[in-house]
């Protein structure tokens, strides 16, 4: 049998549009609303649950894709992985803030340059989830991350959509997206159903699920990274989602 820490695994795994991809590698009772403070921020992760998060007003909200809540984002990925492995009866992930920093930097250069998977060829300093993970002061003996490409509208189907080219207010050329069969703008997912929609693909890719329930990583942070101008090209934008996991942390 071979040691779950001398494996390294690499996985692109493809479901329609949305794209999931795992990495790993070894190396040596009810919300109280007064313990919430908005904007969320790395304050609120110790204190608060995947059910409290998901209470939150502000998380059922659509995603603004012009203005988006990154803090938001990254923390409704969390959480739903949270409440996943709860439904697994596995401990709960406790986030760190090196781990973020890795994700947000991997899932900003995808966004900006037009690559999806876990090297960065671009950046030989954040080449590959270690390298990243450590550049922002994390040690862990093992790491792992999982990729997606996750739609931000309520379909699951690029085939469900069709881009209309217009003129917004300010008089510039922009898409809007309409559903094919009943011929109206598309909406986009709350936070909370992003998180749970990203997690939902995660879970049916063999690789990242086993990052999603694994005993041997202890830490966890998410990042989201959406195009800057997502209403500029035909291709209905995509948030650029990474998760970084750590375990036996090294002090």
């Amino acid at each position: 049998m071979m040691n779950m820490i001398n494996i390294k695994t690499f996985c692109i795994a493809t479901i329609m549009v949305l794209v999931a991809s795992s990495w790993m590698i070894d190396t040596a009772k009810e919300p109280n609303s007064t313990a919430f403070s908005l904007p969320f921020n790395d304050s609120q992760y110790d204190k608060t649950t995947w059910q409290e998060f998901y209470k939150l007003e502000v998380a059922n909200k659509p995603i603004d894709l012009l203005n988006p809540d990154y803090e938001l984002l990254a923390a409704a990925v969390f959480y739903a992985t949270n409440e996943f492995r709860q439904g697994k009866n596995l401990p709960q992930y406790k986030y760190s803030r090196d781990l973020r920093d890795a994700a947000e930097n991997h899932s900003r250069a995808m966004a900006d340059s037009g690559f999806f998977g876990h090297n960065n060829r671009k950046d030989t300093t954040n080449a590959n989830p270690r390298k990243r993970i450590n550049k922002v002061g994390g040690r862990y003996f093992i790491v792992a991350e999982n990729l997606a490409r996750v739609i931000l509208y309520k379909i699951n189907n690029p085939k469900d959509y069709y881009a209309m080219k217009g003129e917004n207010i300010s008089s510039q050329q922009e898409f809007k997206f309409f559903d094919k069969k009943i011929k109206e703008e598309l909406q986009t997912e709350t936070y909370i159903e992003f998180g749970k929609k990203t997690v939902k693909m995660m879970a049916d890719s063999k690789a990242d699920v086993a990052n999603l329930i694994s005993l041997h990583f202890s830490h966890c942070a998410c990042a989201v990274a959406l195009p800057r101008e997502p209403f500029k090209k035909k291709k209905m934008p995509l948030g650029m989602v990474t998760q970084t996991f750590g375990g036996y942390k090294l002090n």
